[in-house]
């Protein structure tokens, strides 16, 4: 779904009805930027809290200092770990 690899058979339609396996490679960078993935290894960094793994990834893609605060927030609201946020990824449940 996030465009890695080319399916033999079928299509990915978005959200905003674009087949994602049809965008041009300038286009998919775009669109992986608007989309997070979640892995089944985490991929989070070990030494940083559930806070501040969401945090970094919003550094990394230049946003503001209080857009970062209000989106960390509400991201980690909107996936009910609000209370977890000063966690490390060791202390969470698989």
């Amino acid at each position: 779904m996030a465009g890695l690899r080319k399916p033999l058979a079928g299509s990915f339609i978005d959200h905003r009805g674009r087949d994602v396996y049809r965008l041009k490679s300038h286009q998919l960078r775009a669109y992986r930027r608007t989309n997070g993935m979640i892995f089944q290894d985490y991929k989070l960094i070990p030494s940083k809290t559930v806070a501040e793994n969401i945090s970094y990834a919003l550094e990394i893609c230049r946003y503001g200092k209080s857009t970062i605060t209000r989106r960390t927030r509400e991201l980690l609201m909107e996936v009910g770990m609000y209370d977890k946020k000063n966690a490390y990824p060791e202390h969470l449940s698989g």
